[in-house]
């Protein structure tokens, strides 16, 4: 068990959040969650009291007239980079199964149903874009994470209250040790400089454990300041305040938009 301070500040890292799992909205208050044990305090850019990107996505609001968009732009659901029957035979599999897969949904009206299936048999033949196969592959190695409780036994652990429009971050630990009290040297330490799109730094729970979305982080290699002692960790300090100057080209899309923390700060940690 990692005993995490009580109080940990990352000044400044990047963070890169996609939502394609569920269609249920994240609930909004900005209370400590008794799920979580942890709570975030930063500044409100936007003056309201909430915990929001809002101001941050493109650059501007959201309009109030924006309709919902497929994610996918062909229906290659397998991410092999073409559709054919194989991926109309995907979608077959869900709708026999009745579940619904944000993936899957062609018109983005938060059913799968027949519409879909006609839609998809008309994307026969096409090629998908590299971002179709980001997308593919996100959901693909984040398919296990639905269950919450396999989440938490590969190191994500929750770090906020619950927020607007996120619902629950839980952050991969740095660092694990083992029952011995040494560290363990085959965990794997994914919160650095180099993110992966394989590997989302995190992943975002409503309170009742339903998925909604990974997120993407860069900052400093964690490890190594949790590792560092405080008087020691001040090119640390400058690093992580270059590498954020430098948003990170991650996906293969013009809407990809990162965006900064200063001087968040997490208290009531106790991992």
């Amino acid at each position: 068990m990692i005993k995490m301070r009580k109080k940990i500040l990352l000044s400044y890292f990047a963070f890169f959040s996609i939502f394609i799992f569920s269609t249920a909205n994240a609930t909004s208050t900005n209370q400590s969650s008794p799920i979580t044990g942890g709570h975030m305090i930063e500044s409100d850019g936007d003056g309201n009291g909430e915990h929001n990107h809002h101001h941050m996505i493109m650059g501007h609001d959201c309009p109030a007239d924006a309709k919902a968009t497929s994610l996918l732009t062909v229906a290659d659901f397998n991410g092999d980079g073409i559709v054919d029957e194989g991926d109309i035979n995907l979608l077959k599999q869900q709708l026999k199964d009745q579940k619904y897969e944000a993936i899957m949904d062609r018109n983005a009206d938060g059913i799968l149903n027949d519409l879909d299936l006609d839609l998809a048999k008309k994307d026969l033949g096409k090629k998908s874009s590299d971002f179709d196969h980001q997308l593919v592959t996100i959901v693909k190695v984040s398919e296990q994470y639905k269950d919450i409780k396999k989440a938490i036994a590969d190191g994500y652990r929750p770090f906020t209250q619950t927020l607007k429009g996120h619902g629950i971050h839980y952050g991969r630990l740095p660092i694990k040790y083992q029952s011995t009290g040494i560290l363990d040297p085959n965990y794997k330490n994914i919160l650095g400089e180099n993110p992966e799109i394989a590997v989302p730094t995190g992943l975002n729970y409503d309170e009742k454990g339903n998925l909604l979305a990974v997120f993407y982080l860069r900052s400093i290699d964690v490890k190594k300041w949790i590792l560092t002692r405080n008087e020691d960790r001040g090119p640390l300090m400058a690093r992580g305040m270059r590498i954020t100057k430098e948003m990170p080209k991650l996906f293969a899309s013009p809407d990809e938009s990162w965006h900064t923390h200063y001087g968040a700060c997490w208290i009531g940690l106790n991992y």
